[in-house]
């Protein structure tokens, strides 16, 4: 009676919570036949989302698709990090080449690799060895509390380069996570 319409971001993500909030919504839709929904996401399956939430004898609406700006991604494992960039061995010393070396051949045997305080030391040494001015880096860590420890390491025992630290995660603020995206 007071909503026209639904918006649903990021519908990909699946859990239950997502799962049950997408049958009440579609109960929802169900009784109030007036309330439009707008169902949002990076890598929608949109006739998987449409079908779900029209009802039986409605047409499905086609889909918009709305252009991104894309930027040139290189995937860099940190296995395949002092290939790629002779100057981390020299940067890092023999005792964090050691390091790296190390937890390469450990991690192709596991399936999950967990952040060690080793792990953690690594990637800390080879961010502020990489860091460019100018440059942006993504850095993908198993959960917000890596994040956090990295981010920690970063800012409070600065290198040479001065760090802007930006966290991406669904546990922080919007607000915090748009000045990623800020030109």
């Amino acid at each position: 009676k007071h909503y026209s319409h639904i918006v649903l971001d990021e519908v990909h993500e699946r859990a239950m919570d997502t799962d049950l909030l997408n049958l009440l919504i579609k109960t929802i839709l169900e009784k109030h036949t007036k309330i439009k929904l707008v169902v949002m996401s990076a890598t929608l399956q949109a006739n998987l989302f449409g079908e779900y939430f029209s009802a039986i004898d409605v047409e499905v609406p086609p889909p918009i698709f709305v252009g991104v700006r894309r930027f040139p991604v290189h995937d860099i494992f940190l296995e395949d990090i002092l290939e790629e960039f002779p100057r981390c061995r020299a940067a890092c010393g023999p005792p964090l080449t050691k390091s790296v070396i190390a937890f390469s051949n450990h991690a192709k045997t596991l399936s999950n690799a967990k952040m060690t305080d080793e792990t953690k030391r690594i990637i800390v040494a080879l961010i502020r060895t990489l860091a460019t001015p100018g440059d942006c880096m993504l850095v993908f860590l198993p959960g917000i509390d890596p994040i956090a420890d990295v981010q920690e390491d970063l800012e409070h025992n600065p290198g040479e380069t001065s760090l802007q630290v930006i966290i991406l995660h669904s546990t922080v603020p919007r607000e915090e996570q748009d000045v990623a995206l800020s030109p």
